[in-house]
């Protein structure tokens, strides 16, 4: 005799303290008012993520431990939104806040759509699509569920959440985990995703046999274990490109031509682009390619894929120098609690206290010359795409390589190029997983904890806030004159310096403004003259 529904135990699986889910279908008191495979699967949800449940919350002045409605859609929407879950990273619009669920609520409004030519539909659609296989309130149904974002941030899976109003929600209803975010591996969160919705639409199905819907679903369900996904996963993960229904495409072009490009480096092209093989719910471990390419931007045109792919399988070649064997001793993971700017901050000076580096008369760090005493490889490349600006890379039996795109407008001048190889360099030494390849795309699409993390390391590195001190001598407002002799001393940008002396404490905010106006102001007569004097060129001509 079979086990009633509802009097089966809760389906559950996980570690709470890591991720773990649990649902427990019971009766549904008011049945009618939705489809019959609806009205049965009407339960209870707990969703937990670093020791949080992210569905307890206050309703009418008392505390619930999960949220109660149709959970159909619910499993639904997990099946159909599963590889774009656990594999799709970048975001839509603009990668606009630290977290997925920050720079939706950045990027989710009118002003970011409206453009001189009017309504930018195309970048709406691609927010509303985005937001409908990330988050889980578009599953809702009517139901109340927490604000959750999920989606995969290079070798992690992403949860993200906060407090926006849903529509239906009583006077005083709210969540009790406000915002906050946590990371949890694939495999942490595909394993026990995948048992509970296992469980839960059999235990439907079993109810309801001759549900046409209820049979799809497990039959989808079931299909997430199919082998020949993993390509797909992949596709996924890079993102080549804005079109979602062409990453697979360009990513089986691309993989052709490396093979076609490069014959005889089968094996590093399969280290670099292929997911390691064990687990059928999800591309885990190495396959460091795509998840670069999933974190660039999607602006890169099939020659720069192609030349940036390229580059990755040539340094796997490359003999390493024994010196730069240490290179990636203790990669260090940002800190809970620690902003990236104090985290880049802390890994420059203990940096600079280990390898004994000194400013010469104070001044100036020669930090590509640094780099070679490391036995890092410094290379110029050139990417139709200028908003990419550097690329770091050390794969585990080659040599290390900075790839600096002399298109992007920092490397217009040596101080910006210097800035970019000391971000780099903060990428090679704290950003590579034991015993992993390590590449990593600098530019506005990339992870932006470690990309703001690695500015705060160049520029404590470039300019240390001890010999910034000494170089002002006394307190007051900094002038800009003054501000033109630091930089040139310290070989950076004036806008770097600036922004720099305010995060250190050594100015005030309004001085820094202030220089900044009159920097703009210094580069906008700048670009009148050369305008005038091309203008005179031509009328002499």
């Amino acid at each position: 005799m079979s086990v009633s529904l509802y009097q089966r135990p809760a389906f559950e699986a996980g570690d709470p303290n890591q991720f773990a889910v649990r649902i427990e279908f019971v009766p549904n008191l008011d049945v009618g008012f939705a489809s019959p495979e609806e009205d049965i699967s009407w339960g209870r949800l707990q969703i937990w993520v670093s020791g949080r449940n992210l569905c307890e919350h206050v309703d009418r002045s008392e505390v619930r431990k999960a949220v109660e409605w149709y959970l159909l859609p619910v499993l639904e929407w997990l099946a159909e939104s599963w590889d774009f879950l656990l594999h799709e990273q970048r975001l839509p619009v603009w990668n606009a806040g630290e977290t997925a669920w920050q720079s939706l609520s950045e990027t989710n409004r009118p002003e970011r759509f409206e453009r001189f030519g009017g309504w930018d539909e195309a970048a709406d659609e691609a927010h509303s699509l985005w937001t409908s296989r990330h988050c889980l309130r578009t599953s809702r149904f009517g139901g109340l569920f927490p604000d959750l974002v999920i989606r995969r941030l290079r070798d992690e899976v992403e949860f993200s959440w906060g407090e926006t109003p849903q529509v239906g929600a009583p006077d005083g209803f709210r969540f009790l985990h406000g915002s906050g975010s946590a990371r949890v591996t694939p495999g942490g969160v595909a394993s026990p995703l995948f048992e509970v919705l296992r469980q839960a639409v059999e235990a439907l199905t079993a109810e309801q046999p001759q549900s046409s819907r209820l049979l799809s679903l497990r039959e989808r369900i079931a299909g997430i274990t199919d082998g020949t996904r993993q390509t797909d996963r992949t596709a996924l993960l890079a993102g080549l490109g804005p079109i979602p229904e062409d990453w697979l495409d360009r990513w089986q072009k691309l993989r052709e031509s490396l093979k076609h490009e490069l014959p005889g480096c089968e094996a590093a092209i399969k280290r670099w682009f292929d997911p390691e093989a064990g687990n059928p719910l999800c591309v885990a471990g190495s396959c460091e390619a795509s998840v670069m390419f999933g974190a660039a931007s999607p602006t890169l045109t099939e020659s720069d894929v192609l030349n940036i792919a390229t580059l990755l399988v040539k340094a796997s070649g490359v003999q390493p120098a024994a010196k730069s064997t240490g290179l990636a001793e203790e990669p260090q993971p940002l800190r809970a609690g620690e902003s990236p700017w104090s985290d880049g901050y802390r890994l420059a000076h203990e940096w600079r206290e280990k390898d004994g580096i000194h400013h010469k008369g104070h001044g100036a760090f020669e930090v590509e010359e640094h780099l070679g005493t490391l036995g890092v490889i410094v290379l110029d490349i050139e990417l139709d795409d200028l908003f990419t600006a550097g690329l770091a890379v050390q794969p585990e039996r080659g040599a290390p390589f900075i790839f600096v795109n002399r298109r992007n407008p920092k490397c217009e001048y040596p101080s910006g190029k210097r800035f970019i190889l000391a971000h780099e360099l903060c990428h090679l030494l704290h950003d590579r997983a034991h015993g992993r390849d390590l590449a990593m795309i600098s530019g506005p699409w990339a992870p932006r904890d470690l990309e703001r993390r690695a500015n705060a390391f160049a520029a404590a590195l470039l300019m240390p806030p001890e010999l910034l001190r000494k170089a002002l001598g006394g307190g007051g407002d900094l002038g800009f004159d003054r501000l033109l002799v630091l930089a040139k001393r310290f070989q950076v940008s004036t806008d770097a310096l600036a922004h720099h002396l305010e995060n250190c404490g050594l100015i005030t905010e309004a001085n820094r403004d202030l220089l900044l106006t009159q920097l703009g102001n210094r580069q906008d007569a700048g670009n009148r003259t050369k305008r005038l004097a091309r203008k005179h060129a031509k009328n002499s001509n």
